[in-house]
């Protein structure tokens, strides 16, 4: 496939035109009366307009062609099935290659994206037949001449108000109504299709994942004499209702596939007018149309000319319309027929040529069950089902509606963009890599939950776009079942009927409407019996230009075991009063138990018939069957309640209305809000409290919280005393004295001095963040000899209910060299990971609940055993590996030592049957371990390598993983304290005959301890530190010493930075994890740059190493950030000269005085640009030519003095 780079970013324009309207809205009447009684079907609703369309042409001749990047805005308006019109921003974007366009002029198509609404496209074209275009609008929306050859009016409509009637077709061979788009599997879908014999096709490469690939494919779309005729008996006539088929196809597929279809240079060639002498004898059996048509475009045009071709006819009597799967790029690529049983394109082009083309792409079929068509491993749709892979409408009593989806299923668009990106699709077409990046789906839940049966429920997702795209959003169930009739499924067979993709992330199962109205129907069945339920979330961008797609699983369970869930009362229609308590009572259904586990439920209140629930009347209360509500400040005769799961997606809804009434007495309501919340100590909680007067009543109304109010915790009321109907705040203070992790209950009242006490209550999910009580117990910091296998442990903090934990050798904990374990539930920790000898880790535990992670633990430290090791291979490998017989491998070990630590780090070779082998190590004074017998069973012809040491956590696995190491069968400990000199033998026994095999290599690791030295700190005075200019820290006031390591081996590794200041080192800021050495103090390359108040403690730890295993734990280095300590030893600005400033190109410094003084020049971020040593009394040269323009600072210094100054670049 070739590959071609275009951006689709619609530039800023410095050039726009106003907005040209065309178009004149007329009555329906109007225009339905000039149609002929004849003419095809119109939708059921729809509205009418009349085009100028001379003046659209000559208007549209000025549009910038598409990928051009034309700074010219370029809008049109166009009419809407609300009656509004939208401006878009269009584009000639043709559907033929070049050659085509050019000789036929009158024809053109283009496309535009809204100038209000980035989520609309359109694709549309004009020519001998008028006006024709495609709307994506959230909603499939179509603008269509009303009727052939009316080019001045128009019908604007949603295609969801299309609906063909199927019956009116009288068709021959005794064929029913629900064969019209039969496709014979056994033939062509199941068919093995002929290979790409075509060798000069292009291949291509895969565009980055995250990045919209459009691939163009070449179409040969060719005609029979009987299509050709009745398409005006012309070639630019037929050729102008391809190019609308085209269009719209292209609408379609360039959305959900980033597909577009091009109509091929010689395309004009295979249109045909003539019946009697058109390539095809028979024009009205599809079969026979398939069979030939490859053959047809390749005699016409030549193979190489295209890289899918497919065949208009009119009615056919066997099929509606015929493909090969998979035919694109492939030897077989003209492969598919529509038959147009009827003149409306609308229809054919999205149920019939979309199928067809669909399945050359690779897409087979996605309905469950119709007259035997089936794909079980595609059948997600429940019945004939309704997206363009289905036979919707065409089912007969398995239909699901009698609204089709115009566009993919899921399942559809992974096996297109499989085909087109990896498999036979993406070895011809063109690519266009765009500037559309994919959007994101996410999910939320965790698979495997459980709902009652016979309950709604809702599913919602999130969806990201990186380019700000607005999105469309499906949710499809993905359940694959045996056969079933639609409304009575069976098993896990699909029971939800897809729906066309939605502006909101969500999905009502059944839909909100038939839930509210007590009706349902076959396209939507809730669970009656235990099965799993499986649903995809898609997330489409439509972006202009090739769609972006993307989607997540997921699956749980409905179980007989529980539900429905129902309310019980009220479910007649009942009458409340504003502010009465209410006890609603509800049927639990042992949803309360496993496996659905719902302790908790929210309760809501719809004043629109239950459309929308705005009032919260509780939330996360026990879910037991009762709870007394107060009903709000709301007056409807419309209310309804709901009552949903916490923390599950079920919920109920009461049968019937409910009637909230005014009181009849004098008397006041009060309203919380919020009435539930979720605090993480410490926090400010702020209630905003409504009170309401009915019948006149006016006495002084005074708060307090009764009860609830945890110690430590602070109310205030703001006001304390209010008149009925004024508001009030109350103020609940939670500091970090308030240690709780609960949920409590706050009783709130209002009273007056006659009238009767109201109460409410606020509940609050109250968890402290107090870490406070976390403890270290082991290793303790600073520990040192540790092993290198250790378990962690440490005291749990009472208000931590996981944690993470990290160990690494730098104490930033890098990624990709710092173990990780999350979410841990108990207070230890035991790492898989063997540790280095000789090291010093760095370890810290975080604390988790519900508020989120914080730090429970400062950095600790601690070091494992110091070796000295030595590695010694054998010189006698490789050795034969011979059945019956033991086979040993020999290492002469010359150095005299204790033994400490004996590890095998290698043992490589092949065996036939690795079972057969025992290995074990021997030591000179006969110490024998065994390492391994009798592994792997079964496992032949295997080829090993392997390591053993004591302190793997490993157990042996099989097969031998390559290149890991195992504790051994024995002990390496058994070595331990003996001498390591001598021969060491690597004893391999082969039990059993006849295989046999080859040992290559031998390693073995011996190390012994060692007596090492601690760098130990010789000066550590806190000092002062001059604020606002980089302060050099050196050895005069923190020096290291180690009496067996030279100053540049000591190395200070930093933990905690200071507070008020960045260390620098040689003008590089340092952070958590850097280093620096001894050397760097000692020859004043390290500063402080402090940004702190005058007076101000501050500090900065660290842990000093000297790289033979000695070390120095935590160590605090003290300072005093001062703002007069600068004068006391800096040169004057007098001794200074520096001219000119500001320049931009080179500044001069003479220093009066007897030097040498070292000139460093720093940018504002503190990186030092530049050293130089000078002498006094001469004239010294900055070149700053280089230098991008700002501010910089310059500092000249001796031992003794130094001297700041800002330099401007200009």
């Amino acid at each position: 496939m070739k590959r071609i780079a275009y951006l689709f970013l619609l530039v800023l324009s410095v050039f726009s035109l106003h907005g040209q309207n065309f178009w004149r809205p007329v009555s329906n009447a109007e225009v339905i009366r000039t149609r002929s009684l004849t003419l095809e079907t119109i939708p059921v609703a729809f509205k009418s307009y009349t085009l100028d369309v001379s003046a659209m042409k000559a208007y549209l001749e000025q549009a910038p062609l598409e990928f051009a990047q034309s700074e010219i805005i370029f809008p049109l308006l166009i009419p809407m099935p609300d009656g509004t019109m939208e401006e878009f921003r269009v584009f000639y974007s043709p559907v033929m290659e070049s050659g085509l366009a050019e000789r036929y002029p009158m024809i053109r198509s283009y496309k535009g994206v809204s100038m209000s609404d980035k989520n609309h496209n359109i694709r549309f074209d004009l020519g001998p037949f008028g006006f024709h275009a495609a709307i994506s609008a959230g909603e499939s929306i179509y603008i269509d001449p009303a009727t052939e050859g009316d080019d001045i009016n128009h019908f604007v409509y949603y295609t969801r108000d299309f609906i063909e009637d199927m019956s009116k077709f009288n068709l021959s061979c005794g064929l029913t109504t629900e064969d019209i788009l039969h496709e014979d599997l056994h033939d062509h879908d199941h068919a093995e299709n002929p290979g790409n014999t075509d060798q000069t096709l292009e291949s291509r490469s895969v565009a980055d994942d995250n990045i919209v690939t459009l691939r163009t494919y070449r179409l040969a779309l060719a005609c029979t004499g009987e299509w050709g005729k009745s398409k005006g008996n012309s070639i630019e006539s037929a050729l102008a209702v391809m190019v609308t088929a085209v269009n719209r196809l292209n609408q379609i597929y360039e959305n959900d596939f980033a597909i577009r279809l091009l109509l091929v240079n010689e395309n004009d060639q295979l249109i045909n007018l003539d019946a009697e002498n058109d390539p095809y004898p028979i024009a009205n059996i599809g079969y026979e149309l398939l069979n030939i048509n490859t053959m047809v475009i390749n005699n016409k045009i030549g193979s190489n000319k295209y890289d899918v071709g497919h065949v208009f006819t009119r009615s056919c009597t066997d099929v509606g319309g015929v493909a090969y799967l998979s035919a694109a790029c492939s030897g077989n690529k003209g492969g598919g027929v529509t038959c147009h049983y009827t003149d409306n394109l609308t229809y054919v082009v999205t149920q019939v040529w979309a199928h067809e083309t669909g399945h050359q792409f690779s897409a087979q079929h996605t309905f469950n069950n119709c007259n035997g068509n089936e794909s079980p491993g595609n059948a997600y749709e429940p019945g004939g089902g309704n997206t363009i892979m289905s036979y919707c409408g065409l089912c007969g009593s398995n239909n699901v509606s009698s609204t089709c989806v115009p566009n993919f299923h899921s399942t559809t668009v992974e096996q297109v963009l499989s085909f087109i990106q990896t498999g036979g699709g993406s070895t011809c077409g063109t690519e266009i890599i765009t500037d559309n990046s994919l959007p994101v789906a996410e999910l939320n839940y965790t698979n495997g939950f459980s709902i009652p049966i016979s309950t709604p429920f809702i599913l919602e997702g999130h969806g990201f776009d990186p380019d700000g795209d607005v999105l469309t959003y499906s949710w499809e169930q993905f359940n694959l079942g045996p056969q079933s009739t639609v409304g009575s499924p069976t098993d896990n067979s699909p029971s939800f009927a897809t729906l066309e993709p939605a502006s909101v992330p969500y999905r009502v199962f059944p839909a909100l409407s038939k839930i509210i109205n007590n009706q349902y129907n076959n396209s939507e069945v809730l669970p009656t019996y235990s099965r799993d339920l499986n649903f995809r979330f898609i997330v489409r961008d439509n972006a202009t230009g090739g769609g972006g797609v993307d989607w997540k699983n997921l699956s749980f369970k409905a179980t007989a075991e529980a539900g429905p869930f129902k309310i019980s009362y009220p479910q007649a229609f009942t009458t409340f009063t504003i502010g009465q308590e209410v006890e609603l009572l509800w049927d639990v259904a042992n949803t309360d138990r496993a496996p659905v586990n719902c302790a908790y439920v929210n309760i809501w209140l719809s004043d629109d018939a239950g459309y929308n629930y705005p009032y919260l009347l509780a939330y996360r209360v026990p879910n037991n069957g009762s709870k007394k509500v107060f009903m709000p400040n709301v007056k409807t005769n419309l209310g309804r309640i709901k009552i949903e799961a916490y923390n599950n997606i079920f919920f109920t809804i009461s049968d019937n209305y409910v009637r909230l009434n005014e009181p009849a007495t004098p008397t006041v309501t009060m309203d919380l809000e919020p009435i539930f919340e979720k605090v993480c100590i410490p926090a400010t909680v702020n209630v905003n409290i409504e009170t309401t007067s009915f019948n006149g009543f006016d006495q002084p109304l005074h708060f307090a919280v009764a009860s609830g109010l945890p110690e430590n915790a602070v109310a205030v009321f703001s006001p304390v005393t209010i008149l009925p109907g004024e508001p009030t705040t109350l103020q609940l203070i939670l500091d970090k004295n308030v240690l709780l992790k609960e949920t409590i209950t706050l009783e709130i009242i209002a009273f007056s001095e006659n009238g009767d006490t109201i109460r409410r209550y606020i509940d609050l999910d109250v968890t402290s963040i107090d870490f406070s009580d976390y403890e270290t117990v082991f290793p303790v910091s600073g520990a040192k000899g540790m092993s290198q296998l250790i378990q962690f442990e440490w005291i749990k903090p009472a208000f931590a209910d996981k944690f993470n934990f990290y160990l690494s050798t730098n104490p930033s904990f890098p990624a990709g060299s710092t173990i990780v374990a999350s979410n841990i539930i108990n207070h230890y920790y035991k790492p898989n990971e063997t540790l280095q000898k000789s090291t010093v880790y760095y370890w810290k535990v975080e604390g988790i609940n519900d508020c989120g992670t914080f730090p429970a633990s400062e950095i600790q430290t601690f070091s494992t055993e110091v070796f000295s090791c030595n590695t010694y291979s054998s010189v006698d490998v490789p050795l034969d590996i011979r059945s019956l017989q033991t086979t040993t491998a020999t290492i002469n070990v010359p150095l005299e030592s204790s033994i400490a630590d004996v590890n095998i780090l290698n043992i490589r070779g092949e065996h036939g049957r690795f079972y057969d082998l025992e290995a074990s190590l021997a030591g000179p004074d006969g110490t024998k371990v065994s390492l391994f017998k009798s592994k792997c069973f079964a496992q032949n012809a295997v080829t090993f390598k392997l390591g053993f040491d004591d302190e793997s956590p490993n157990k042996f696995a099989c097969p031998p993983p390559q290149g890991s190491t195992f504790y051994p069968e024995g002990k390496m400990a058994d070595f331990k304290g003996k001498s390591g000199a001598g021969q060491w033998k690597l004893e391999i026994y082969d039990k059993a005959s006849p295989w046999g095999g080859v040992l290559r290599e031998f390693v073995m690791e011996i190390c012994a301890n060692i007596v090492i030295g601690n760098p130990y700190l010789v000066v550590n005075e806190p000092y002062l530190v001059a604020i606002g200019i980089p302060w050099e820290l050196s050895s005069n006031q923190l020096k290291a010493q180690d009496d067996d390591s030279a100053i540049e081996d000591i190395t200070y590794t930093l933990l905690d930075l200071p507070a008020h200041a960045d260390l620098l080192l040689r003008g590089n800021k340092l952070i958590t994890g850097s280093t620096f050495l001894e050397s760097d103090l000692r020859n004043g390359d390290l500063q402080l740059m402090s940004f702190g108040e005058h007076g101000t403690e501050d500090s900065f730890s660290f842990v000093i190493t000297d790289g033979k295993g000695g070390w120095l734990d935590k160590t605090i280095y003290n300072f005093t950030h001062d703002r007069y300590v600068q004068t006391e030893n800096v040169l004057t600005d007098k001794q200074v000269r520096l001219f000119p400033n500001p320049t931009s190109d080179v500044f001069n410094v003479i220093i009066l005085n007897e030097g040498p003084y070292h000139l460093e020049l720093f940018d504002m971020n503190h990186r030092r640009i530049l050293l130089e040593n000078i002498t006094g009394y001469t004239e010294n040269k900055i070149y700053v030519n280089h230098l991008a323009p700002g501010m910089y600072l310059l500092r000249v210094s001796d031992s003794k003095s130094s001297a700041y100054h800002k330099l401007v670049k200009e």
